[in-house]
């Protein structure tokens, strides 16, 4: 990097190779910003922020569940229900996102304002639908 400002700044810098000094400038040298693998880099000038984009378990767990909560929320607008009104949350075919499901009950319960969630229940109502690309049906009623 202190090479790369001295250049930016248009200072030389040199080096020898075999008993000859060679003049290192904007001329001869090419700087490039490459990004590390799981890293994300935005910047100007010499401030910038990187970020890690390792997706972990638990961020993909919390993801799916936000996905979740986002579908249930649009099936209650679309099926016109009230603000305030409570919900039956039926899930199926779909063992991995129910798991996670399961393990955030209560968030989920909680902000859908459902009074129970059930699982693979018989039902002619469920509505198809794709999360993370995982496909699970889903289904509500007041």
């Amino acid at each position: 990097m202190d090479l790369a400002n001295k250049v930016k700044q248009g200072k030389q810098e040199y080096i020898e190779i075999e008993g000859q000094e060679i003049e290192l400038n904007s001329e001869n040298l090419l700087i490039t910003m490459q990004g590390k693998e799981g890293f994300a880099f935005s910047g100007e000038g010499e401030i910038g922020v990187v970020l890690d984009t390792t997706i972990t378990p638990e961020l993909e767990e919390e993801g799916i569940l936000r996905e979740v909560l986002s579908k249930v929320q649009n099936m209650r607008k679309e099926r016109n229900f009230e603000v305030l009104d409570k919900i039956n949350l039926y899930v199926a075919q779909n063992s991995k996102i129910e798991k996670i499901i399961k393990k955030f009950e209560n968030i989920i319960k909680h902000d859908t304002l459902a009074n129970k969630i059930e699982y693979n229940a018989e039902r002619t109502t469920y509505v198809d639908t794709n999360i993370n690309g995982e496909n699970l049906k889903i289904d509500i009623e007041k």
